[in-house]
């Protein structure tokens, strides 16, 4: 079963449309891409990796971004937490909606 999917889900400019394929119908990439999900750790919120090491214990982490390079993804997470505490213009509960 693939990764879910959330509504606030971006993705990098230039990335290939059958990279996000992949991901969606076989939980898997054989491009080098970095994912950013929600953690199925209760104690964090974001965690990013590569596409290759999806396994089946990510199945109820929700999507979030797709980059090409892990600096990509390290600034997104930083953006989302910012706009969570700082901004307060979202929430994790959102982000976590599909």
């Amino acid at each position: 079963m693939p990764m879910k999917i959330s509504k606030e889900l971006w993705i990098e400019e230039g990335l290939k449309f059958n990279s996000m394929r992949q991901i969606k119908i076989q939980n898997k990439c054989k491009e080098r891409v970095y994912l950013v999900y929600t953690s199925y750790n209760e104690h964090l919120l974001f965690e990013i990796m590569e596409s290759r090491y999806l396994t089946p214990r990510h199945k109820e982490c929700y999507l979030v971004a797709v980059t090409q390079s892990k600096e990509k993804a390290i600034h997104y997470v930083s953006h989302l937490i910012d706009q969570i505490y700082n901004l307060k213009l979202k929430s994790y509960e959102i982000i976590k909606m599909s």
